[in-house]
């Protein structure tokens, strides 16, 4: 009897040694630290900049370091900042400068186009400071006929409301009666002519708890267009702004006949 215990015994440890090694199946996994083995069933979590080599061989797959483009700035761009309290009423027409305007004559550059929003504390209700962008390169990127102009109509009691400008056209100022600008009535849209509006991929920012944050030109609003987009509209209900529509800007090369998107877009 007492063989028949042991070979049983051998026999089931046998089987839970088998079944044990059956249920991990291991893959190598190559980091910073060199080559390791892990079972699959475990769920670890692969960083960007990991390479994994599949359990089957073959060339390992790298997993790239990717920045978010939503956190990359856009080096070539010239950025300040217009503070709208007090700059209301003046020019609302198409082919005149506007007190809150990206292209006044005394701004260093033209080519100017709106790509951020701020309010202090007041929820959207009305707008303090808008940012706008303009390129660096006078023989590249996005350039604008500031000759044409159209404007548009933000508030929902007008007649002819329409919160968006046309294709090709960028948010180059906005216009109100008001000084604290609570209600937006116009918008400046001006056309790209060099580069254009790819107006089938955009963005909406709301608004929504984005009071406040910084207001510095170079760095990242709470309420912003990402990089190499450009607002093209203002949406607002009878409360407040409730967000900001951008549209991606494929830019002009002046090397090449061909505009060119940027690759991480």
């Amino acid at each position: 009897m007492k063989p028949l215990f042991v070979a049983l015994g051998c026999l089931f440890a046998f089987v839970l040694s088998g079944h044990s090694h059956k249920s991990y199946k291991y893959r190598n996994v190559r980091n910073y630290k060199g080559l390791k083995r892990e079972p699959i069933h475990k769920k670890v979590p692969i960083s960007h900049g990991t390479e994994v080599e599949p359990s089957h061989g073959g060339t390992p797959v790298h997993i790239p370091n990717v920045v978010s483009p939503l956190k990359q700035p856009e080096p070539d761009l010239l950025n300040f900042v217009i503070s709208v309290n007090g700059k209301h009423n003046g020019y609302y027409q198409a082919d005149k400068q506007w007190n809150v305007d990206c292209n006044q004559d005394h701004y260093s550059y033209t080519y100017g186009y709106i790509t951020a929003v701020w309010d202090d504390k007041d929820k959207f209700a009305d707008v303090d400071k808008v940012k706008c962008s303009g390129n660096r390169n006078a023989y590249g990127g996005i350039k604008l006929d500031t000759h044409d102009n159209v404007v548009i109509h933000l508030s929902r009691m007008d007649p002819y409301f329409k919160p968006y400008c046309p294709k090709n056209y960028v948010l180059t100022g906005i216009y109100d009666t008001h000084y604290g600008f609570q209600h937006l009535v116009n918008g400046k849209c001006t056309r790209v002519k060099y580069g254009y509006v790819d107006n089938e991929k955009c963005i909406e920012i709301e608004t929504d708890y984005k009071s406040g944050g910084t207001y510095d030109p170079n760095q990242s609003w709470k309420v912003e267009c990402p990089p190499y987009h450009g607002a093209v509209g203002l949406l607002r209900n009878y409360d407040k702004i409730t967000a900001l529509k951008c549209c991606q800007l494929v830019r002009h090369d002046h090397h090449d006949t061909q505009s060119q998107v940027h690759s991480h877009l």
